[in-house]
């Protein structure tokens, strides 16, 4: 005889367990694998367009079919700049190819400057992240960024910002604490 009462139960857990987490709206620090910026770039170019090719067109976009998502240590400059209209389109048919509402690319307006040992790039962030960068975040300040790869633009790549996170000082509070402050998808 079956129980009919053990299974409202197990789904009872189930959803007591899954569901809060599902809209606890918390950023998933996990699912971007660390890496660096040059790391990124020599292995994207190993199996991307040639770069011979794409000097040969204006107009050239690869999009990224994987959700490549990394988290990467970088220095923040202050400098910004409007995103291209190219740029925007590659966001744009990104989010639409993987069924992510495409609304969502107007978050993406600006692009910020960072550096590594090795190089300057420009990374579009997420408007609703501005405020916070300007207060918390000075020239050179160390940070970590939460970018996901979305495509090439005449072989630049183009990254968008998710997140980031500045080292905390000893006397810091939790990264949790700071990222729930701010809105991201």
């Amino acid at each position: 005889m079956r129980h009919p009462v053990s299974r409202w139960v197990i789904l009872g857990l189930l959803l007591f367990v899954a569901v809060p987490a599902c809209w606890s709206g918390e950023f998933d620090y996990p699912s971007y694998n660390q890496s660096t910026l040059q790391e990124i770039m020599q292995k994207e170019k190993s199996h991307s367009h040639d770069e011979a090719q794409a000097a040969k067109y204006d107009d050239i976009i690869q999009l990224e079919c994987r959700f490549a998502k990394y988290r990467v240590p970088c220095g923040f400059s202050d400098d910004r700049r409007l995103i291209s209209e190219k740029k925007k389109m590659v966001i744009k048919l990104w989010m639409e190819m993987n069924r992510i509402d495409a609304k969502l690319a107007a978050l993406y307006q600006q692009e910020i400057q960072v550096f590594d040992g090795v190089g300057i790039y420009w990374i579009p962030i997420q408007e609703q992240l501005i405020p916070h960068i300007d207060r918390e975040l000075v020239q050179n300040d160390s940070m970590e960024l939460f970018i996901i790869l979305t495509g090439t633009v005449e072989s630049e790549y183009v990254f968008i910002a998710t997140e980031y996170e500045k080292p905390l000082s000893p006397a810091g509070n939790s990264r949790q604490a700071t990222a729930s402050a701010r809105t991201t998808f």
